[in-house]
């Protein structure tokens, strides 16, 4: 399943995967992002923020605010949602419950997931870093899932969020979920420790060039790797 996740969104060759991985670090300052901002933060010669942006396999996950600033990539948004993650106190929040599992990694931080059952309404917490994930109370979550439509390949941030984020979420019980999904043809319910797994090799698959070290294509000139 995660190599059908993966082929859903464009591949991003090994610039690109650097620099979304720099799009990640600079929203999760809480802040929205102009293109001149990613251009300084990437320090590279020949290649802009905007370019990434705007003509790059980057493009179609980027969530654009109403003054033409970045304010979300990649699940992770500025904008308020049910989910959220809080590292070092401060509060970022994410498209779908899925995305709170692997964005920590490519942050590179310890984070507490903070979400609401869709069913119950009740409060869910999860802690998570790049070697795990574990509930913060004697409940038992589960997670709703869908695979994307490899047909219609992800095309925009807001597509995205309509076909697949929004059946993405916790539970506070399998039964809960299992109501939830009754109603939504196509979704699931994956255990947090499946969901963890598939993100971590989500990550692999699409990230290999920042977490594994490979080589920067020729194109563009970087001034500096980021890692």
């Amino acid at each position: 399943m995660s190599e059908v996740v993966v082929q859903a969104f464009p591949t991003l060759d090994p610039q690109e995967q650097r620099a979304g991985i720099v799009l990640y670090r600079l929203l999760a300052g809480g802040n929205s992002i102009a293109p001149p901002e990613l251009t300084q933060a990437l320090e590279w010669t020949g290649v802009t923020g905007a370019h990434f942006l705007t003509s790059s396999n980057l493009r179609n996950l980027v969530e654009w605010g109403p003054d033409q600033t970045v304010i979300g990539f990649g699940g992770l948004t500025t904008r308020h949602s049910r989910h959220s993650l809080v590292v070092e106190d401060r509060r970022l929040y994410t498209w779908c419950a899925w995305d709170a599992m692997f964005i920590p990694e490519l942050l590179g931080v310890t984070a507490m997931i903070e979400s609401a059952c869709p069913e119950t309404g009740n409060p869910i917490r999860l802690r998570v870093d790049s070697n795990g994930i574990e509930r913060m109370s004697d409940r038992e979550p589960v997670l709703s899932f869908t695979v994307p439509d490899q047909a219609s390949q992800i095309t925009s941030a807001d597509q995205t969020i309509l076909s697949f984020c929004s059946y993405v979420n916790l539970f506070d019980s399998r039964q809960a979920g299992t109501t939830w999904i009754s109603t939504r043809p196509g979704t699931f319910l994956l255990s947090v420790a499946d969901g963890f797994t598939l993100a971590k090799r989500y990550n692999a698959a699409r990230y290999a060039a920042v977490l594994h070290g490979e080589p920067s294509p020729p194109h563009g000139n970087p001034k500096s790797d980021v890692a």
